[in-house]
């Protein structure tokens, strides 16, 4: 096949169906490869399916289907699922976690051509054993694994050793369109936001113990929802902070960029990442930055240039630098233009579909 020609067969996605950075990066990646290959999403997982996903696939001719995952490994649903998009006939089944693997082995034992691409989106720092079992696994049955970033693999590769040896991996970052980013952006003086699920991986309780020092003056915008939510609630009336906080609750990506882009300070608090989509989307908006300094931030926000890093969980360490950005408005121009550069020169999701076609294809 030469190169830039259409596939012939479907490229199909195994996508967790519930909100968050790793449904958006899939679907940004399923959208950008429209143009050269038919797309096809299962959506998998114990929380239903999102509508945003849903109108997403729809307004995108993006054949899909919602799986319920079950307790346990749920080999009968992935079996389901395999047997679904058998029907498709994809050259190539990309399973964007660990545990989805099994109805690409399935696929691939009943199809015989299909390439299994696994994809690891998980943050190390929030793995369990089961989890570290499953990464394991993943490479022996995969024939071809994608890593985020190289920090990421490097990670992977000291807890487990034997992957050196394993030839067939590639880093392909997540990617954005661009264009659906306005820069600069028109934010709402001393308005800071965070946005991201409130579960245990994310620090929502420091931000806003940090965020009830800055006084009256400041607002306070949260966009997600979870179990902990409630709880969080909670600690603003505790605080004497509620009228000036905002729980928005769970927005479609479109609502989540308008929200975001009235910000003057994107914050993200949290106890480790991957690769962090609302980082990437706070720095197409030119946002300044200030996160917590842990596994899959520091990779994508250089201190003092695209943002300002923090310890994590100290409060008074992040109340110090929201006063630095939110004071000092030469900093944050500085910020915002660097942000923006980064975004520009390392978020493209024709790339990251590139690199991807590339291992398709066998190049």
């Amino acid at each position: 096949m030469s190169v830039g020609a259409r596939l012939s067969r479907p490229v199909a996605h195994i996508v967790f169906s519930g909100v968050g950075g790793l449904p958006t990066s899939c679907l940004n990646l399923a959208i950008a490869a429209k143009k050269d290959s038919e797309q096809v999403i299962a959506w998998y997982g114990n929380e239903p399916l999102a509508d945003q996903h849903r109108v997403a696939c729809e307004t995108n001719q993006i054949p899909y289907k919602y799986f319920l995952k079950k307790p346990g490994l749920d080999l009968l649903t992935q079996i389901e699922i395999g047997r679904w998009l058998k029907e498709m006939n994809p050259c190539s089944i990309v399973c964007h976690a660990p545990a989805s693997l099994f109805c690409g082995i399935y696929l691939k034992y009943f199809s015989g051509d299909t390439k299994v691409i696994g994809v690891e989106h998980h943050s190390n720092a929030l793995k369990g054993l089961k989890e570290w079992i499953l990464s394991a696994l993943a490479p022996l049955v995969s024939d071809h694994m994608v890593y985020l970033s190289n920090e990421y693999l490097n990670q992977v590769e000291k807890k487990l050793p034997f992957l050196k040896f394993v030839k067939k991996r590639t880093v392909i970052p997540n990617g954005l369109d661009l264009s659906k980013f306005q820069f600069p952006a028109t934010s709402v003086p001393g308005l800071v936001g965070m946005q991201g699920r409130m579960v245990t991986g994310k620090d929502y309780e420091t931000l806003i113990r940090a965020f009830a020092g800055l006084g009256s003056g400041f607002s306070l915008s949260l966009i997600g929802d979870g179990p902990d939510r409630a709880r969080l609630e909670q600690i603003c009336i505790e605080l004497r902070i509620e009228s000036r906080v905002v729980f928005h609750g769970t927005l479609s990506n479109a609502e989540v960029i308008e929200q975001m882009s009235q910000w003057e300070c994107f914050v993200l608090s949290t106890y480790g990442e991957t690769m962090s989509v609302a980082i990437m989307e706070a720095h197409a908006l030119g946002l300044p930055v200030v996160a917590s300094a842990v596994s899959g931030v520091t990779s994508a926000v250089e201190n003092n240039v695209t943002g300002l890093l923090f310890e994590v969980g100290n409060a008074e360490a992040l109340l110090e630098k929201l006063k630095d950005v939110l004071h000092d408005s030469k900093s944050r121009q500085n910020l915002s233009m660097a942000a923006r550069q980064r975004a520009e020169n390392c978020y493209s999701i024709d790339r990251s579909w590139a690199q991807f076609r590339t291992i398709i294809e066998g190049r």
